[in-house]
């Protein structure tokens, strides 16, 4: 061999080694940090078995995500500039619009809704499981649920004066319906920063006051449900990875990883944010060959980000596969088992591509048509809001032409990706669009318009500025007004079709008041009735299920059960004591037992909203001691009349 030969062979031999630590390096910012947190990550698997986190498992959890942070960190990231912040003025008038947000949410929308329903209670007794010590990492009944807005329930109930009701849930996604409104100016702002600290501050305050006002987030934010955190979620999603898009910092990467891996604790519509995130990559990794290579490091130091943050909910995954994909595949595949899953969602094929039209429709056309969620038909956005969508939209692709800004496309694609969740319910045509399963959508609809109406604003401004402010101004108050017709709009259809358990409930308290058991309380219940135990939730009862179903007949023989102490749902009932049954107007056969058991009852008509409008209260006095006297056999009463919808 030659000398030159030799000479390359040897470059070659010893430049592999350093080649492969450079590119560990160039993924491994710490490699004993990140070694760290992969056994930490392991740890927190093992300590959550069996649907339950342990103490020393969910401390593991948190100790892996902030050791895999420093273990891929970038030491390049704190090198390079700092990004401008808010003027102050634009943080003084982000309160203000918060504080708007807050009264719209917690105070004038206060009575919506108005009835709690079977959603409801189930969120409350997993919030009242949690308070009596169980630690799911997710909670399988009805349906399957993710299991953080219940943690934050059981933690808000142990204020003073909160209980587990339907104030107290209203009362949680109010607040966090408040707290998205800053996320929304955040958003704004990153999404129109490539334009000046100006221009961004007007975006993300554009934004930031569409989203106080829209009726789609203001319902989300009175429904007692999960699902107002998603659109929380998705918006600080794309704060970071706008952000990574654009600069490719080491960080903002692993912050995108870690919202991605914890939002799939909050609702199921969370899991196409994967999506998003992988609409990103190939968005950061346009432009040179050299520059590919950075994003791809990047994603996959996102990717175990992300997978640490969801480790425990993918061990349940693993152990209970059936409870876990329950609800996404009866929406998908129906409630009939398939034997072939794959060849079920083939067939499914076709209408999952149906379903796409309505979802987009549900925008500016259609809407959903569920009483319990939205204003029936009316479009999720408001016309102002609407249009002004419409306009982001275009201008989203013009900066992405002319200014070759990348990420001003990843935000049309969140907004197209999370309206999936509704096309996806192929068995359940009826269901899409769903202003829920779609709340997803709402952060990039809302940022769009925002950044539209911020241009407005900034194009006015350059001639007059108090023009740009008017304009602004009235196109907020026209968001404001359609959002008080969609939510006088909501009230009237919930009222007509919930039924009356607050009212049902204020008769239990008032009987209970005086010392009486709860136990000697009956909902007596008919097919598609009332819930016993939302009844016994609005009673401050939580738990309790004071209900004789629908075919516990004769009502004399559940009665004999509760008197001889078999009845499990009343250990704390009381022969001595008085009776109330509460009952449908339709259960006439009811009402006639009930005459003919106890004579003496007195019988009262309660009005209430709904479709029974009204029920019936039975109050049977305490048993005396020696033979009943003869008395007149009181009549069943007539049904209450209809109440005034609205």
């Amino acid at each position: 061999m030659n000398a030159p030969a030799a000479r390359e062979e040897g470059r070659e031999s010893a430049s592999l080694p350093a080649r492969i630590e450079a590119r560990s390096a160039a993924l491994l910012g710490q490699p004993s940090w990140a070694a760290s947190g992969l056994v930490l990550v392991a740890l927190a698997v093992a300590g959550s078995a069996g649907n339950r986190y342990t103490a020393w498992g969910a401390f593991a959890g948190f100790a892996a995500l902030f050791a895999l942070m420093r273990g891929f960190g970038d030491p390049d990231d704190d090198a390079r500039p700092k990004r401008d912040g808010p003027s102050r003025a634009a943080l003084a008038a982000l309160v203000l619009v918060t504080l708007a947000a807050g009264w719209l949410r917690v105070s004038a929308l206060a009575p919506l809704p108005p009835e709690p329903t079977s959603d409801h209670v189930e969120k409350v007794l997993d919030a009242l499981r949690i308070r009596e010590g169980a630690r799911p990492v997710f909670c399988p009944t009805n349906g399957g649920r993710e299991p953080i807005q219940m943690y934050l329930l059981a933690l808000l109930a142990l204020l003073p004066g909160v209980g587990l009701d339907l104030h107290s849930l209203t009362l949680l996604t109010a607040i966090e319906g408040t707290l998205t409104v800053p996320l929304l100016f955040l958003a704004g702002r990153e999404l129109a920063r490539v334009r000046g600290p100006a221009a961004a501050d007007a975006a993300g305050l554009a934004a930031a006051a569409l989203g106080a006002v829209s009726g789609w987030h203001l319902v989300l934010s009175r429904l007692g449900l999960r699902i107002v955190l998603l659109p929380a979620a998705t918006l600080l999603l794309l704060v970071f990875l706008l952000r990574a898009v654009r600069e490719g910092r080491r960080r903002d990467w692993l912050l995108s990883g870690l919202v991605l891996g914890l939002s799939l604790h909050t609702y199921q519509s969370a899991r196409f944010l994967l999506l998003v995130v992988a609409a990103a990559a190939p968005l950061a990794a346009l432009g040179s060959r050299a520059a590919r290579a950075r994003p791809l490091r990047n994603l996959a130091a996102c990717a175990v980000l992300a997978a640490a943050g969801a480790a425990p909910l993918a061990r349940y995954a693993v152990e209970f596969p059936a409870d876990f994909w329950a609800r996404a595949r009866t929406r998908v595949l129906g409630d009939a088992p398939s034997g072939d899953p794959l060849a079920a969602l083939h067939a499914r094929l076709p209408s999952l591509a149906r379903g796409v039209l309505p979802a987009l429709g549900a925008l500016h056309a259609t809407g959903d048509r569920s009483w319990f969620q939205a204003a029936p038909g009316r479009p999720l956005l408001d016309p102002a809001s609407g249009a002004l969508l419409l306009a982001g939209l275009g201008l989203a692709g013009a900066d992405a032409l002319r200014r070759r800004d990348r990420a001003a496309l990843l935000v049309p694609a969140a907004l197209l990706v999370l309206l999936l969740p509704s096309a996806a319910a192929a068995s359940f045509p009826d269901e899409n669009p769903s202003a829920t399963r779609a709340s997803g959508a709402l952060a990039p609809a809302l940022l769009l318009s925002g950044a539209a109406l911020g241009r407005l604003g900034e194009a006015l401004g350059r001639r007059r500025r108090s023009a740009g402010v008017l304009l602004g101004g009235a196109l907020v108050a026209a968001s404001a007004l359609g959002a008080r017709a969609r939510l006088l709009e909501w009230k009237a259809a919930y009222a007509g079709r919930a039924l009356p358990h607050r009212a049902l409930g204020a008769e239990a308290a008032a009987f209970t008041a005086a010392g009486r058991s709860f136990g000697n309380v009956f909902v007596v219940g008919v097919p598609h009735g009332v819930d016993d135990r939302a009844v016994a939730m609005e009673a401050g009862r939580p738990g309790r299920s004071p209900g004789l179903h629908p075919g516990e007949r004769p009502l004399a023989q559940a009665l004999a059960a509760a008197r001889a102490g078999a009845d499990g749902r009343r250990p704390d009932f009381d022969r001595a004591e008085p009776l109330l049954f509460l009952v449908s107007p339709r259960d006439a056969e009811g009402l006639a037992e009930l005459s003919v058991l106890f004579p003496s009852a007195r019988l009262r008509s309660v009005p209430a909203t709904g479709p029974d409008g009204g029920f019936v209260v039975v109050e049977v006095p305490a048993e005396r001691p020696g033979p009943e006297p003869e008395r007149e056999a009181v009549s069943a009463p007539s049904r209450p009349g209809a109440p005034a919808r609205g």
